[in-house]
């Protein structure tokens, strides 16, 4: 297996299929091309949408950006990356480790932040057959599979029967401490719960309303604030009609999240199967008690303070009237920098190109 030497200045592609959102793995590419690229090294992103407005597109150069159209893969790589053949190729999440065979590299490396849905697909049906086989072909290319956690490694070695080698993804801790909170006026005088996710139903979304019912009951006088967009955001906006102890907020800057995370109540996790949750980690960071579903990456990432870490969506609910108990700050940032620290997330991760 051929191995690379990064002592010398290197040709990187970062390819990942969808650059238009500002998720996990979107993070974790703008953070691995901007440690490559304080190294010295070329650093080109490849992927088949991308939003200049972006949170992390916006500290991206935009000619390291290569949008390739999906519907016409192969003549768009000719034609856009050449017939040269790349010292490294990094490749995040499904459908790239498929496109990944049309693209040369020396080493190539599997990001997998979450196992792709292909594994779900009905196999009754020739076309899902025919997509799940050629996924598992697909993780026969690479050198080395990362997986950001231990729950989505366990996923990786049920679906593709290999052992990855589990980072945890990072948080940039000094960026992170160093931003200026942006208040959002009309929530400086309320008492509030947050929450901040996709706006999607696989985030479970649709448990909120058991939420909004209970707190009207129970937590008298405060309300639930929503953050992020996303192809199902049209509920939440219903839920916003129907529930007066509820705000949808939409989209939100790095500042607004900072300020909402460091003065609500609790922070809400509604997902109850996640790979990792790296909201949980920036609530955490922030100082919010978190309360969680005791599955997927959150049961990881909260290991120290289980407190609120729930079996039932009724313990889920009864959570929101305990006590609020704040985490030690020197304990959560002790935790987050043993095991969630961006630099050492990428400098694991471009190690592997080192492994024999």
């Amino acid at each position: 297996m051929e191995t690379i030497d990064l002592n010398s200045r290197k040709l990187f592609a970062i390819f990942h299929p969808y650059m238009n959102v500002r998720g996990g793995a979107e993070r974790k590419v703008f953070l691995l091309y901007q440690f490559l690229k304080t190294q010295g090294h070329t650093v080109k992103i490849i992927t088949f949408d991308y939003d200049k407005e972006n949170t992390f597109s916006k500290h991206l150069d935009y000619h390291d950006v290569i949008i390739i159209d999906r519907s016409n893969f192969i003549r768009q790589v000719i034609f856009k990356l050449g017939i040269r053949r790349w010292d490294v190729l990094i490749c995040s999440n499904y459908p790239a480790n498929i496109y990944s065979y049309f693209i040369p590299a020396r080493r190539k490396i599997f990001v997998c932040n979450e196992v792709a849905l292909v594994r779900w697909l009905d196999l009754g049906n020739r076309v899902s057959k025919l997509k799940r086989f050629i996924d598992k072909l697909s993780i026969k290319q690479f050198n080395s599979v990362v997986a950001n956690s231990m729950n989505t490694a366990g996923e990786i070695k049920k679906h593709y029967a290999l052992e990855p080698k589990i980072v945890y993804s990072g948080l940039e801790m000094q960026y992170m401490a160093d931003l200026s909170e942006q208040k959002i006026p009309h929530l400086i005088e309320k008492n509030f719960y947050f929450t901040l996710s996709r706006a999607s139903y696989d985030k479970n979304i649709s448990f909120l309303p058991k939420v909004l019912k209970y707190m009207a009951e129970h937590c008298i006088g405060t309300v639930m604030v929503f953050a992020g967009s996303g192809p199902d955001k049209e509920y939440l906006e219903t839920l916003e009609i129907e529930y007066d102890n509820f705000i949808y907020l939409g989209k939100i800057s790095e500042g607004e999240k900072k300020w909402l995370l460091g003065n609500c109540r609790k922070f809400l996790f509604l997902p109850k199967n996640e790979p990792l949750g790296v909201t949980v980690l920036e609530a955490l960071f922030y100082g919010a008690t978190v309360i969680a579903f005791n599955k997927g990456g959150p049961k990881e990432i909260l290991l120290p303070f289980k407190e609120y870490l729930v079996d039932t969506e009724s313990n889920y609910l009864y959570a929101l009237i305990s006590e609020a108990k704040r985490y030690e700050k020197n304990n959560v940032e002790s935790w987050l920098n043993e095991r969630f620290n961006a630099d050492n997330m990428c400098a694991k991760i471009i190690g592997e190109l080192c492994q024999k």
